[in-house]
């Protein structure tokens, strides 16, 4: 390595510990919503196959997961413990779906901040409103990052979908 490749590393290393430093939240708010979502996420399976509605179960399931990712984005992107995901990733969870979700991470990231922002799908659990303001926070904090260059995205995170 060079002087410059050196020295554009470690700009961009101190870079990411102040973006990091400045975000409204941190790694635990992004554990606990993390487990916020996954116990909602029960919550909503057992009710909708008590009710027999197994199709709005898996809507449900496979929407809470998206926004799982999204955290798991952020995670990584903020480099909260090195960028590794996996001390916030659930036991033998399919990474490969993640994996899936960085492409074109920008706009899918977009788009779950317009979801929330929508509607909150959480505002029937008991602390569901602090987690979708919660989720709002943390997406929106991303894309500003991301559109201001503070966060750099691989050329696959940046396609569009």
């Amino acid at each position: 390595m060079n002087f410059i490749q050196i020295t554009y590393n470690n700009y961009l290393a101190t870079n990411m510990e102040q973006v990091k430093d400045a975000a409204p939240f941190t790694a635990l708010d992004l554990q606990k919503t993390v487990k916020a979502l996954r116990n909602f996420r029960s919550l909503m399976w057992d009710q909708a196959q008590n009710d027999g509605r197994l199709d709005y179960a898996i809507q449900y399931y496979e929407v809470v997961k998206t926004l799982i990712y999204g955290i798991y984005f952020t995670w990584e992107k903020y480099k909260y413990e090195n960028g590794w995901i996996y001390s916030i990733a659930e036991e033998g969870e399919d990474m490969l779906q993640y994996r899936m979700f960085q492409v074109g991470a920008a706009e899918r990231i977009e788009g779950l901040l317009q979801a929330c922002k929508s509607q909150n799908i959480f505002a029937m659990f008991p602390g569901g409103q602090a987690i979708n303001n919660m989720l709002i926070i943390i997406y929106s904090d991303l894309l500003s990052n991301i559109k201001k260059g503070a966060i750099r995205l691989d050329s696959y995170q940046q396609q569009s979908l």
